[in-house]
């Protein structure tokens, strides 16, 4: 999977961190992988996922008649 930090709509996911040494520092992708991985996690009954991405819907649908979304 590629994140698109461009097409977040979550300014504050993307935008440049200032480091301690006052280096500045992007850690958009890292921040949007991971708040996919906790939506992914959370669902109790259950979640629903719609993909924009025609290539990344049909390699979901793989995945989960290979049983690999567990």
């Amino acid at each position: 999977v590629i994140y698109d930090t461009e097409k977040s709509c979550n300014d504050k996911a993307i935008q440049n961190r200032t480091l301690s040494d006052g280096s500045k520092q992007k850690f958009g992708e890292i921040l949007i992988q991971h708040a996919v991985r906790v939506l992914m996690t959370r669902g109790v009954n259950g979640m629903f996922i719609y993909a924009c991405d025609d290539e990344l819907r049909e390699a979901l649908k793989r995945a989960t008649q290979r049983g690999e979304t567990k």
